[in-house]
Formats: structure tokens, sequence, C-alpha cells
């Protein structure tokens, strides 16, 4: 359920993936310095390697699910339309919540693209971390982040700033971004599947600079 805690689930599988493949480049070094590919180049190979297998395992699970579902209720439609909180506008009488209709197959398709860049921005930062940590375990450190956004947006609390809508750890919850429920609790028209791309794209520049400044 991607409203729910299904894309935390994901993104916690991205980075138990993760955290073992780079620091094996120091327990094989004499292996790794025979590959003819910069560690910058390297580090994509493996990079690579596990957005394969995520995708992968995905797609398997996504498989299995359904042919559950068909054999439950049948197979449906990706032209079914879902309601999407669209923002708030101003009428004579104040304002009014604005809500629209979007397929689910449109809904799946921005899910899958904000959860690639979300999963990229785990492995890069990882493979960042792995240029100074030596343990594996280490790499666990990167957890918190996956839950950070629950600390401002939960249940009973407000906040009256809006840089909250633009820092990447916001779009983690996928399914509720995507269908307006965190504009609806926050009374915003900013945290959108578009703002989320600029700020997770961003954030993966950043991180890129920040890798090639370390590794020349």
């Amino acid at each position: 359920h991607l409203q729910g805690y299904l894309p935390t689930i994901m993104i916690i599988m991205v980075i138990l993936y993760t955290i073992d493949i780079f620091p094996k480049d120091r327990q094989h070094s004499s292996i790794t310095q025979n590959v003819p590919l910069s560690k910058y180049k390297n580090g994509w190979a493996k990079s690579l390697v596990i957005l394969i297998a995520t995708t992968l395992t995905l797609l398997i699970g996504f498989i299995v699910f359904s042919i559950l579902v068909t054999i439950q209720n049948g197979f449906g439609s990706f032209n079914l339309p879902i309601p999407i909180y669209g923002g708030t506008s101003n009428t004579f009488v104040g304002t009014s919540d604005i809500w629209v209709s979007q397929s689910i197959g449109v809904f799946l398709v921005q899910a899958i693209v904000l959860l690639y860049f979300i999963f990229i921005l785990f492995i890069r930062l990882i493979s960042w971390m792995n240029i100074f940590v030596k343990e594996s375990f280490m790499n666990l450190l990167v957890l918190p982040l996956v839950f950070i956004s629950r600390v401002w947006h939960r249940p009973g609390v407000a906040y009256t700033t809006t840089i909250y809508n633009y820092i990447p750890a916001t779009y983690f919850r996928v399914g509720e971004v995507l269908t307006g429920q965190l504009n609806f609790l926050y009374l915003s028209n900013t945290i959108t599947f578009g703002t989320g791309l600029i700020s997770l794209a961003l954030s993966y520049v950043f991180l890129e600079v920040l890798i090639l400044g370390c590794l020349f």
C-alpha cells in the first residue's frame, strides 16, 4: 500500500542490499585494483547492480501480487480513477478544496519515478559514506533518514514554515505525496510530484559532486 509503509519497506530493502556491497572492495583490494575502472565508475557499476537487483525483487513481488489479486477480484484497469487533493482555491465565500481525479496508471508511474530517485539517493549516499567508513554495519546509520519526515509530518503537529515541503525526506512518503494527503493535512499546495522531483534531483546532484570531490 503506497499510502502506508510500503515505500518505507522498499527503501529499507535497498539499504540492506547496499550496506555490504561497497565495503567488500576493501576486503578484496587486490582484486578491485586490477579492475579497469576508476573508483567512481566502479562505484556506479555497483550502484547499477543494486538497482537491477531491486527492480527484479519488486517485479517478482508485483507479479505475485497481481496473480493473487486477479484470482480473487480480476485484474481491473490502469485507467481506473483515484481522487487526488489538488490544493485550495479562493471563492467569493472563502477558500474551497479542489479534488481532481487521476488514473491509477499515472499514479503508479509517478510513484515508480519518485521511488527510483529515492533508491538512487540512498545508494549514492552509502557509496559516499564508504569513502570514509570501513565497517558495513556503519551504513545502517542512514536508516533514521527513512523515518525522519515523520518527525515533522505527524498527526497533531503543525508547523509555521514551508521549508519542510522542500526537504527530500518529505517525499519518502510517496503515496501520501501523490494523493495530496500531506498537502491536505498541512493546508499546502507545494508538496507535489514536481516539487519532489526537483528536491530529489538537486540532492542527487549535490551527492554526486560530493563523491567526485572526495575521490579526485
